[in-house]
């Protein structure tokens, strides 16, 4: 909301401005991957097609700066789709050890 009023502002109430591109901070982003785009490997039909990861920022009105947390990288990237009802959340980090414990119970039930 404030964007749009100082935009409006700037621009002497001539223009509105673009909004359909900002999305949420910290929500989850699905970015496709490299060998998705360029069509390699299209016979491995159940291999992951994309990144799961976090919007933390924008380049461009189109290029948008995602976070991967399994790999610890940034990226910029285009061909981005967003899951606007989860958002990141810190606890979600130490999901080894989760696995590792839900492994431990589920052993010790066999």
């Amino acid at each position: 909301m404030l964007y749009k009023r100082f935009y409006t502002f700037l621009a002497n109430g001539l223009r509105k401005p673009q909004l359909a591109h900002l999305k949420a901070y910290g929500s989850r982003a699905y970015a496709i991957m490299l060998d998705a785009q360029l069509k390699k490997k299209r016979l491995s039909k159940l291999d992951p097609q994309a990144h799961i990861g976090y919007l933390i920022g924008y380049n461009s009105t189109n290029i948008y700066r995602i976070w991967i947390p399994y790999k610890g990288i940034v990226i910029s990237i285009r061909d981005v789709i967003f899951n606007k009802k989860t958002f990141f959340d810190g606890k979600q980090m130490d999901i080894l050890k989760d696995l590792y414990a839900k492994l431990d119970t589920l052993i010790k039930k066999i």
